[in-house]
């Protein structure tokens, strides 16, 4: 069963690469010195068709409330959606609704989001929250910063339900959250 899961999630993430690139490229044939000046990307060269990577997890400060430091780490049989923003981060503040509807339609299914400020204080974060309609979110500290290799915000980190790493998103824009959303129903479903 694994391994089945394994080939058909290489299969979907194959063609949702391809789409992307499809649409990237403005479509269709380029001509002339377009054409030539155009690398053809290696697929196999990318690091997540080489090898899984496992779904990485960080200790962090939950808010609000908690002072203690808390483990976050995906779980077999749970989606973990971490979604790495700021609150003085314009492109995080025009994309949270679209977070939170997220959230709130994948809410009774086994996916859990983590909500992770990074470069702001407790007040900033806890207003944020407050403003979007968050229940919750983590501190970032330098644990997370070294996991994570300082992500440019925002950053999407989707784990599947065996814990691997299924899709990251830097700077996502809606269509990325779209997309987004057909893998988690891909994901949820299987």
């Amino acid at each position: 069963m694994m391994q089945f899961y394994r080939v058909t999630m290489v299969v979907l993430l194959s063609l949702i690469w391809q789409t992307s690139l499809y649409a990237n490229s403005g479509g269709g044939e380029k001509h002339g010195a377009e054409a030539a000046a155009a690398p053809k990307p290696d697929r196999y060269k990318h690091k997540f068709w080489e090898s899984w990577v496992p779904m990485l997890g960080f200790t962090a400060t939950k808010i609000p409330g908690l002072v203690d430091q808390q483990k976050v780490a995906p779980e077999e049989g749970r989606m973990l959606v971490v979604v790495f923003l700021a609150s003085w981060c314009e492109p995080c503040q025009q994309l949270m609704p679209d977070f939170v509807n997220l959230q709130r339609r994948y809410s009774r299914l086994n996916v859990d989001f983590a909500y992770v400020f990074m470069h702001d204080t407790r007040e900033d974060a806890e207003g944020f929250m407050k403003e979007f309609g968050i229940d919750s979110g983590y501190l970032a500290n330098a644990d997370v910063h070294k996991v994570f290799h300082n992500p440019e915000l925002p950053t999407i980190y989707v784990g599947d339900r065996h814990k691997w790493l299924a899709a990251r998103y830097e700077k996502p824009k809606r269509a990325d959250l779209a997309q987004l959303d057909e893998l988690m129903k891909l994901i949820t479903a299987i």
